[in-house]
């Protein structure tokens, strides 16, 4: 197929979406710049604020204790902060480095107080498996050309003076993200991410796979656990007629589901190898939020380990090979991942799907903006990593992980352009886009 028929045809599919589906003239907010690199400087009253937070921690615990925050120089008092994370967290703290992930909330103690970037909530996260900093910032600046998706930049953050090194600095998947998205923040509303010690089948409910959104019976007993409600009780019961409808193979998709959005999700999960997500063994790092037009939204989330970062679909880990290989049709055929099988088993669903990728690839890959966005930030970060008092990888493999394999341990990381540029040709050059 020529390049010109490809996009008549293209323009074509999405023209003829309903326009609740697509049409919804979505406008990116601006607040945290990617390109500029933050400066946060955390100051305790508690000399004892670490062995505080991982207590809290360890027992699950959300509380946060106060501290002042100098973001970029302005002073922001009272800001409530604890850690964050599971492997990010556990994995880092077992193999003995301080370099901890955090939760930062300008409005814990002093209601209605922001950031200097406009926002209350914001992540600070370390990097884990990720020696190139810069898989979430990446991940993120290209998700939000398509997509509702957090803003995210990198910061270089010291704590009671001791300098820490760099972060990424996120913005959080709240009511003020939502509203900034959706103008509106009242829906249904839940985080999918279950918490791994309730996921077991509860009796009376049908078997599921963690967050895949399978339906499991009327009880939302059967879902909790699996799913964390962020809005009124009485939202389950969007969630559970919202798995009814995609077990369902005669229901109509589009009155429940933000059709266009969810296939930009998987296709972009897909192109850069995201699989710490719903495609993934895992099947989780999403929110879902139900706009008031009925229709659910999923919004992606937690990307430290895109671009082949984390490497499992069943529990055997891909190889490189394999990674770059990945099959652009994954999860089309497996009735544990409905979000994706419901979708792509519709052929004009499936054109859509495909043409997105296509999209992807001709705006970052094909054109190597990507390897020119990695550079950009390389030289914004490379001072500030080379100076890191508390560092969690070598400033040999930050240098290298950009573009090469690198190995942490007996851990495998892929490097970014070592994927993607056989990715892309892989990808291509593949049947099922022509």
């Amino acid at each position: 197929m020529k390049q010109g028929q490809f996009w008549c045809i293209y323009w074509f599919i999405l023209l003829s979406l309903p326009v609740a589906s697509w049409g919804q003239g979505l406008e990116q907010p601006s607040g945290l710049d990617p390109f500029h690199l933050y400066e946060l400087r955390i100051q305790f009253e508690d000399k004892h604020w670490e062995n505080r937070l991982k207590a809290y921690k360890s027992t699950d615990r959300k509380d946060k204790i106060p501290a002042t925050i100098f973001f970029d120089n302005v002073r922001v008092d009272s800001v409530g902060i604890r850690f964050k994370g599971n492997s990010s967290f556990n994995s880092v703290k077992k193999g003995g480095s301080r370099k901890l992930p955090f939760s930062l909330d300008a409005g814990e103690f002093v209601k209605g107080r922001e950031f200097p970037v406009g926002y209350d909530q914001l992540k600070l996260s370390n990097g884990f498996r990720d020696p190139s900093y810069l898989r979430d910032v990446l991940s993120y600046y290209i998700a939000r050309q398509y997509m509702p998706a957090p803003e995210c930049a990198m910061a270089r953050v010291y704590i009671n003076n001791e300098y820490f090194g760099v972060y990424t600095l996120t913005q959080d998947v709240d009511k003020t993200f939502l509203n900034d998205w959706f103008e509106e923040k009242q829906g249904a509303f839940f985080k999918c991410d279950p918490d791994w010690d309730e996921t077991v089948d509860q009796p009376g409910c049908i078997p599921g796979d963690k967050c895949s959104l399978e339906y499991l019976g009327p009880d939302l007993a059967c879902y909790d656990g699996r799913y964390e409600l962020k809005s009124k009780k009485e939202d389950w019961d969007e969630l559970i007629h919202l798995t009814r409808q995609l077990k369902d193979p005669e229901a109509d998709l589009s009155s429940v589901l933000d059709i266009d959005l969810t296939l930009w999700l998987h296709a972009f999960n897909n192109v850069v190898v995201n699989l710490d997500s719903y495609t993934g063994l895992l099947c989780h790092n999403f929110y879902l939020y139900q706009r008031e037009d009925g229709q659910f939204v999923p919004l992606i989330w937690d990307l430290n380990l895109s671009f082949g970062g984390f490497r499992q679909t069943s529990n055997a880990a891909l190889d490189d090979d394999q990674l770059i290989r990945l099959d652009p049709m994954l999860q089309s055929d497996n009735p544990k991942r409905p979000l994706i099988s419901r979708l792509l088993d519709d052929p004009h669903y499936q054109r859509i799907y495909l043409a997105h990728m296509h999209t992807i690839l001709e705006d970052f890959f094909l054109n190597g903006k990507y390897l020119s966005l990695m550079d950009q930030w390389h030289d914004l970060i490379r001072s500030a990593v080379k100076a890191e008092q508390v560092p969690l990888y070598s400033f040999q493999l930050f240098e290298q992980n950009r573009k090469k394999n690198v190995e942490i341990g007996k851990q495998a990381i892929i490097g970014i352009q070592s994927l993607m540029e056989p990715r892309t040709t892989y990808l291509q050059q593949h049947p099922i886009f022509s």
